[in-house]
């Protein structure tokens, strides 16, 4: 009779532990079931939070932030028109990226050297009709907002030589110019700094046209965020940019009294040994930085104060 009982204590033990098992198993946090909750109790607001937060790869700021970040990958060719030349020492490259397909297509600064850069198929053939070689590029994400496009746009102004290789496999231009389309280049003020180049220079930017003035002690990081949150993309991203400076103050660079470059125009010399290592380390620090890339650009230059000089020539054509 005692082991009868004993045995039928043993097999309720075992069912008892059974059930314990199970019930821990599917009400455990992150068993794919929700747990039990008592409504309005704190594990209820606990629970309604992770279901929020499950469900905000679908909420359109989430989106956003997806969009828009900075990536250092050559975005994908689509297609390309050629359009042939002479031979050239010095490239040009511009481009679009967005939505408006009624954006300028600047005149051609070098016939045969010039490249144009877009994902969007009317601009692409706006350019082939003005002249331009044109390369059609993949953006992963849509372009919704202004801070989007620009992010998806920087990696054409840091890296425009990829794009010629990517299309052409030239590899032998020795200067390679980018700008920003909005406006027509100056061809012969370009021309005339690389017969005149100092070897030393890896890349020439020109002075910022209306925070330096006619010295450009009093430039700065600092000068160039505040000006920057009178426009929205920036604005959004002001407390990035913040974090980015005070970083960068954190490792001996100051915010204000070095030089201070616009980014719409950069003359590369892609024989210099320190070019690629500037772009490289540009890239990195847009993405740390932000879209406000003449922020990082500021902080880039500190690295480089003989490799990276001034470009003294009007930028815009006459």
């Amino acid at each position: 009779m005692n082991r009868t009982f004993a045995a039928f204590l043993a097999v309720l033990g075992v069912l008892a532990l059974g059930a314990l098992l199970y019930w821990i198993l599917h009400n455990r946090s992150g068993s794919g079931s929700e747990p039990t909750v008592i409504p309005g109790s704190e594990n209820d607001q606990h629970v309604d939070s992770n279901r929020i937060k499950k469900q905000s790869d679908t909420t359109e700021n989430d989106k956003f932030t997806k969009q828009y970040e900075y990536s250092d990958k050559l975005h994908e060719v689509i297609k390309y028109h050629i359009v042939s030349g002479g031979s050239s020492d010095l490239a040009y490259v511009t481009g679009y990226i967005g939505n408006d397909p009624s954006t300028n297509i600047p005149h051609v600064p070098l016939i045969g050297h010039s490249y144009f850069i877009t994902n969007l198929p009317q601009v692409y053939e706006m350019a082939i009709e003005n002249g331009w070689s044109a390369c059609l590029v993949k953006i992963d994400g849509q372009m919704k907002d202004d801070n989007a496009r620009s992010a998806a746009s920087k990696h054409l102004k840091v890296f425009p030589q990829k794009y010629i290789q990517s299309i052409t496999s030239r590899n032998d231009y020795r200067f390679v110019t980018w700008f920003d389309n909005k406006f027509n280049v100056n061809a012969k003020g370009t021309r005339a700094t690389i017969d005149s180049w100092r070897p030393h220079h890896a890349l020439m930017l020109h002075q910022h046209p209306f925070l330096c003035g006619s010295n450009n002690i009093y430039c700065g990081a600092d000068e160039e965020l505040e000006a920057s949150l009178n426009q929205p993309r920036y604005a959004m991203e002001a407390d990035r940019y913040r974090i980015y400076m005070k970083e960068e103050a954190e490792k001996g660079y100051p915010s204000h009294g070095e030089r201070h470059f616009q980014t719409g125009y950069l003359l590369y010399n892609m024989a210099h040994e320190d070019c690629s290592t500037i772009q490289n380390m540009w890239s990195s620090h847009i993405q740390r930085c932000g879209i406000q890339c003449q922020i990082s650009m500021y902080y880039v230059a500190q690295r480089f104060p003989r490799s990276i000089g001034e470009y003294v020539e009007s930028i815009e054509e006459d």
